[in-house]
Order: structure tokens, then sequence, then C-alpha cells
């Protein structure tokens, strides 16, 4: 127990202590010192005539509380001694500021002995190198140099990797959604979707992007299988399959056709919302009411259904994938798809719409059965893609003839006229080609001129060049330009586009009537035969 304790629980019961000698002097400075503590211990009482309180607890309590007093006297110790090493360190930080011009050429002297540390180091480097070098050269004169195998790659492999690369579908170009929010911002669509992507439970897929109002997906009997693989792994081949389960949702299907009820098809899908027939029929069925979303959103939930039954190894982006169309089960994904495309270029997703294009011719690009050829370059050219088209026409031409179709004839050099001038160069190129291409199909430019509604001037309707070429025009032809001009108007109505088209059909007529008859006669029958 502490002295202070000691003193705290006799209070004032302490007794005087006088010496055997009797010196009272010695009584009186015990005294004096008791008094002292006593007054350091206790607090000033504000009234002398009020009584002192007794000591109210545990006396032993005083034992650990003495130590623990004893505690903090030496922690108050070290606290003084860490504040005296504080202040000489702080003194030594002023002196030390003084001091800081001489530093500062101190670390300018290491600094340049770092860089020639670093000189020395690339000297030695370079020399190793040389060395190196050296002794290789030293090596190939006494065993000879080993012989460099040229890499022979045959023309087919090259065609071959050159339509993998045009096929190949940036995946987040297969979303609506992104080119939206590039089109109109993102705060526009940003609530939905982040509705879309805080739902559980739903995966997320490419081709569409399920909604919160459709039903959970259960496995419909729907599936896909691998056929066969090209001998060099180039090319994989699948087919999509139908279980005993989906063939009799099937024969319900087909009755319901029959039936020309469409209220049988709606209860199909109120038990099967997932089946693929009665998906595309009924939105079919809202197309003609004029319900756009509703069809729209039908086709999308199909997609959704084929996406679901995909072979592990069936991708959408590599573009090496192949779909037979001959096959009944894989014409539905072929039906969707297109349906998909005219939707989406409605909705003015042109760039989304141009992935989808590639996909779909992706799947059979040597037959073509759904003749993606006749409409690429209508969504390459709203797209503002122009390199991909020119690029596309220039890998397909060898080998399917693209210069004959007249939607390439056309969009081939509007697409290079534009592209040019991006890249502020001439359009020597383009105005060349537009006048072939005049010279090809001149039944087209009054077709063309009439849906932009200009009128044409008075040489070219003079001319016997674009006149005589309305007479005896081939159904098959007329259908074609007919088609072209009927889609692709709105890229050629531009006043640019409309004066760069009058400046080179005047150079035609001009051309044209610089030749004699024999020249006239001879070009009309090649053309002929090229064309048919």
């Amino acid at each position: 127990m502490s002295s202070r304790a000691l003193r705290r629980l006799q209070k004032d019961n302490i007794p005087v202590l006088i010496n055997d000698s009797g010196d009272e002097n010695n009584y009186s400075n015990s005294e004096k010192e008791l008094n002292n503590e006593d007054y350091l211990l206790k607090p000033r009482a504000r009234n002398k005539n009020k009584k002192k309180k007794e000591f109210v607890g545990n006396r032993f309590d005083l034992l650990e509380n003495g130590n623990k007093e004893d505690e903090c006297d030496e922690e108050e110790k070290e606290k003084d001694d860490t504040q005296a090493e504080l202040t000489e360190e702080s003194n030594e930080v002023v002196q030390k500021e003084s001091k800081i011009v001489p530093q500062k050429k101190k670390k300018k002297k290491k600094s340049k002995a770092t860089h020639g540390f670093c000189k020395n180091e690339t000297t030695i480097a370079q020399n190793n190198n040389d060395d190196i070098d050296a002794e290789i050269e030293e090596a190939n004169a006494i065993l000879g140099e080993f012989p460099v195998q040229e890499s022979k790659v045959s023309d087919k492999e090259i065609a071959a990797s050159s339509t993998r690369s045009i096929f190949n579908v940036e995946h987040r170009h297969l979303n609506p959604e992104y080119e939206l929010k590039r089109l109109f911002g993102s705060r526009v669509i940003k609530s939905e979707l982040t509705s879309r992507r805080n739902r559980k439970g739903r995966p997320t897929p490419w081709l569409s992007t399920p909604k919160d109002n459709w039903s959970p997906y259960v496995k419909t009997g729907l599936s896909m299988s691998l056929v066969k693989t090209a001998d060099d792994g180039s090319q994989q081949m699948f087919t999509f399959e139908h279980n005993h389960q989906y063939q009799e949702i099937q024969f319900k299907f087909y009755d319901a056709v029959e039936s020309l009820n469409t209220n049988t098809i709606a209860d199909i899908l109120q038990d099967h919302p997932y089946h693929i027939d009665s998906l595309i029929q009924f939105s079919e069925i809202c197309k003609n009411g004029e319900d756009l979303n509703r069809a729209k959103e039908l086709i999308e939930r199909a997609l959704f259904s084929f996406e679901m039954s995909f072979h592990p190894l069936f991708s959408l982006t590599k573009g090496n994938c192949l779909l037979d169309f001959r096959r009944q089960e894989n014409r539905a994904f072929y039906t969707a798809l297109f349906k998909h495309i005219f939707y989406l270029g409605s909705k003015g997703c042109n760039r989304t719409a141009l992935e989808y294009c590639k996909l779909l011719l992706s799947l059979d690009p040597d037959n073509d059965p759904l003749c993606v050829l006749l409409f690429i370059d209508y969504y390459a050219l709203r797209a503002e893609e122009f390199s991909f088209l020119i690029r596309f026409y220039e890998e397909q031409e060898p080998h399917k003839n693209l210069s004959q179709l007249p939607n390439f004839a056309f969009s081939v050099p509007l697409a290079m006229y534009h592209l040019a001038i991006q890249n502020n160069e001439s359009t020597e190129k383009a105005d060349k080609r537009l006048q072939e291409s005049l010279r090809m199909f001149p039944a087209l430019l009054f077709f063309l001129l009439d849906k932009c509604s200009v009128n044409p001037a008075g040489v070219v309707t003079s001319c016997h060049l674009f006149t005589e070429a309305q007479v005896g025009l081939p159904s098959g032809l007329r259908q074609l330009i007919g088609l072209y001009t009927g889609q692709v108007w709105p890229c050629w109505k531009v006043m640019q586009n409309v004066q760069w088209l009058e400046k080179n059909v005047e150079v035609v007529v001009q051309n044209f009537q610089a030749e004699n008859d024999d020249k006239k006669e001879y070009y009309r029958r090649t053309l002929q035969t090229q064309l048919f």
C-alpha cells in the first residue's frame, strides 16, 4: 500500500510522533509536512464550518487502488520523458531546415552518380549483346545457317480466313440497347437496364434480353446437336432436334393452323410459352393487327428459347457454325432472325441489324437461303459502316459476282464516296465506279429519282441510254431494282448525294453521245449476256 493511500485511510487520526529527545522543532516540522500533504490530497472546502465526510467503503480496495496509482505515476513519468524527446527532435528539425540548400546539392551529386551508373550498365549490356551476336555468327559460319522454311498457304485457306473475318460478330452489337444508348443517351434507358440487371435467377443471353413479364424458362424439348466437323476444323455443322414431347406440341400447332383460329395458338402459348413456331405465328398475327411491340417481343422470346438450347460448341461470333436450311427443324431459327432484323431496322438500330445480317449469312454463306445479300448493304449504309461494305464486296465479288446485283452496283460507289470524304481524299474512284454502274443498270436511274422526288434534266430524258432501258426490262431485274430503290432511297435523297449523282450522270450522257453506233450496240449486247 502506498503512503498516499495510507494517509487517505487514516485521515485525521494520525498520531503525533515525538522524538525521545523531546525536540519540539522536529515535531513542528513533521506536523507541517503532514498538513501540507493532506492539503494536496483533499479538495479545498468552501465552508470551514462543515464537517468532514468519513470514508465509506471497503478499506481493502485501497490496496489495489494504491498499486494502480503507482502505475499511473510511472506512466506520467514516461509521458514526460517522451515529451522531452519530442521537444529535442523538434529542435533538431528546426536546425536541419536551416540546412536545406546543401542537402539539395548533395542529392544532385547522387543523381549524377546514378546516371553514370546507368550508362555503365547500358554499355555493359551492349557489349554483352555484341559478344553474343559474334558467337552466333561464328557458329553459323562453322555449322551453316539454319534453313528457313517458307509457309505455303493455299488460296482456299486464304479465302476461308477472309470469310471468317468478315462474318465475325461482335456480341456487344447484338444488344440494341447499347445502340439506343449511343443514339439517345444513357439516361433514357438507364432505368430499364438497371432493372433488368438486378433480376435474379435468369441468364444473360446475347440474342435477346429476357423481360420481367416473361415466364421463367423451362426446357421445351428443343435441343441442338453437332452433325459433322470439317477436316481442317474450320467449320462445324449443327442441327436442331425435337424430342417426342416437342413433336406432340408441333402436331397441336399444325392442327391450330389448319383450323384458322388464332385462339387455339394463344392457348398453346399459354400452356407452352416458349414454343417456337407458335411464337413466330402469333407474332405475325400481332403484326397484321398493327401491334408491333407485341410482335417484336414474341420474336425476341423465340430467339431466347433458341439460345437456351444451343450446343456448347455452337458460337454466334466466330462465323464458322453452319445450319442446313433444308432441315425442317432449322428453318424456324432462320425465320426468327430474319424477322428480328427488320424489327430492329424499324426501331432505328441499324448497327445491330447489320450484326444480325452477318450472323444470318454466316449460317449458310454459300446458298444464302433468305437472300441476305439483297439488304445487307442497306444496313451497312445506314450504320455508316462504309469500310465493311467495301471490304465485303471486294472479298465476295470473285466467287459471288456481286457486281451483277443492282444494290451492290450502286451502294458500293456511295460507300466509297462517303469514305473518301471522311478521309479527305479524292472521289475519283467512286465517280468511276458509279459511272460504270449507270451504264450497267441505266433503268435504275429513273426509279431512284422518282423515289427521291427529283425531276431529271432534259439532257437525261432525251438520252437513249436511259429511255430505251425502260423498254423490255425483265421482270426479275425490275423486281430487284424496285426492291433496292424502295429501301435505299433515304440514303440517296441527301442533297450532297443527289448533286454527286447528277454530276456523274452528266458525264455518262456525254460519253454515251460521243460513242459511235457500233460501239453502243456492242456494249448493249455484252451487257445483256452478262446480266441474262
